[in-house]
């Protein structure tokens, strides 16, 4: 596997991400609602930076890939469970960002239940397929069109305790 970036730089990235998360709340209350699985391990370290502690946490998990392949369907928590975000500020925190077919379908569903406001945190973001389809606010890199493993992001649940990023090569 070729390593894109290193642990030092990804915790130097997140410290960044996490202070100008701070400056747009500005002492307000907010959501960080990760996407479970791949996020998890990006979302803890940037909750840990947040100093604020009118931050909360939320988990909800979504499914759009099989192996390296995304299936083209998006499964959605059911309207009950999202209507809990009603009236805060939520900030959607996933691991990586390509088509921007699940991001876009949760940013839609969330805003029908009435948040005061949705804002989206990636990761990743894969520019070339991404195409800017669905808003990134906060943005920790840009990767090539290639599968991505290590720090929360697997293939088939291997490679997700990877503390680095690195393409991932078939083998």
């Amino acid at each position: 596997m070729k390593v894109l970036f290193d642990e030092t730089t990804i915790q130097k990235r997140v410290a960044e991400l996490a202070h100008d998360i701070e400056a747009c709340y500005e002492g307000r209350p907010f959501t960080l609602l990760v996407i479970l699985k791949g996020a998890f391990v990006f979302a803890a370290d940037l909750f840990r930076r947040i100093r604020s502690p009118l931050v909360r946490v939320e988990f909800l998990r979504i499914a759009s890939y099989r192996g390296t392949v995304s299936s083209g369907t998006v499964i959605l928590p059911p309207p009950e469970e999202l209507a809990r975000f009603a009236a805060r500020d939520v900030l959607i925190v996933e691991d990586i960002v390509d088509t921007g077919l699940t991001l876009s379908a949760l940013v839609d569903a969330l805003r029908g239940t009435g948040v005061s406001s949705v804002r989206v945190c990636s990761f990743l973001e894969k520019t070339e397929i991404h195409q800017g389809r669905v808003k990134i606010d906060f943005l920790g890199f840009s990767v090539p069109n290639h599968f991505i493993v290590g720090y929360g992001l697997d293939c088939d649940e291997k490679h997700r305790n990877l503390p680095y990023l690195a393409l991932y090569e078939e083998t």
